[in-house]
């Protein structure tokens, strides 16, 4: 997929965004949302998701992003882990998390 097909279904809204904050209170959400949406069972995802993470702050990936595709068997900590980190202006990366 080119880099423009990529952008456009990233900004389509037919994906969930998720920010890659992490708050004082420890509430991570990229842990959160790989927790809910792959419905672990003993501590990894039972199914693929397919998300996007931009920057917290900037308001959506138009401002660049991670495409994010965590596969089955992946520990939610292990997805954090792998797509934690600053998503620049022009950010347009497609990570896939594999189980170890």
């Amino acid at each position: 997929m080119d880099a423009a097909s990529l952008k456009e279904l990233v900004c389509s809204g037919a994906l969930d965004e998720i920010p890659n904050a992490i708050f004082d209170d420890g509430y991570d959400s990229i842990k959160i949302y790989v927790r809910g949406e792959g419905m672990v069972k003993d501590g990894k995802t039972r199914k693929a998701i397919l998300f996007v993470v931009h920057q917290s702050g900037r308001h959506g990936p138009q401002n660049g992003f991670r495409l994010a595709l965590v596969q089955e068997g992946v520990k939610p900590e292990d997805a954090t882990e792998q797509l934690r980190g600053a998503v620049e202006q022009e950010t347009a990366e497609f990570v896939v998390v594999r189980p170890n």
